[in-house]
């Protein structure tokens, strides 16, 4: 075994809520991490705790973090896949989904049974604690795509997940306080690597 030792170039953001912020109390603090020489965004904080690593390096990389970046593509590659269950949105998807099936004339499918299926799966998902636990939800909706007949294809397909508050949140704090903090680093020329040949 072999261990070694790196001293990378790190650029170090450090975001504290003071009391008074409007919403002290949700993410005190965050330690946002560049490593420059390896594109890698490190996030420690009391909302969670993420990491990407992006292809650019150096400048690249800072230019690339003070771009104007997609809320849902920041989230995407911090945190992964979305996976809170949201009922209220997959009953919707639900019932859509059904209105749509209604053009295809199936007289089993009709506006009255659409409408007591709905209201039951509502019930069905109001039961229980959902968020954290899609799995439950996919049970929960393919039992009762079973017991009203309701002829849906892989129905575990509509169900709505979404990211959580806090990694919202940080992904928000990012995007508010440290981005400007990058930009006016490059402005003020803080980045002095092997790659800066400007």
């Amino acid at each position: 075994m072999k261990v070694t030792t790196e001293k990378p170039e790190i650029m170090r953001f450090i975001y504290r809520q003071e009391t008074g912020d409007p919403h002290y109390g949700s993410c005190l603090w965050a330690i946002f991490d560049l490593d420059l020489g390896r594109g890698l965004l490190n996030i420690q904080s009391d909302c969670g705790n993420y990491a990407h690593r992006w292809p650019e390096r150096g400048k690249d990389f800072l230019k690339l973090l003070a771009g104007d970046m997609a809320d849902s593509y920041l989230l995407g590659k911090l945190c992964g896949k979305p996976k809170e269950f949201n009922a209220e949105e997959t009953v919707k998807e639900v019932a859509e989904y059904l209105k749509e099936a209604e053009y295809y004339e199936d007289e089993e499918l009709n506006r009255e049974k659409i409408d007591t299926a709905i209201k039951d799966l509502e019930s069905e998902f109001s039961q229980y604690l959902l968020t954290d636990e899609p799995g439950i939800a996919e049970f929960i909706l393919d039992n009762w795509n079973s017991d009203y007949d309701m002829k849906i294809e892989c129905a575990w397909e509509l169900i709505v997940k979404e990211y959580g508050e806090w990694q919202k949140r940080i992904v928000r704090i990012f995007k508010k306080h440290i981005v400007p903090e990058i930009r006016k680093a490059i402005m003020e020329g803080a980045y002095h690597g092997a790659d800066d040949e400007d």
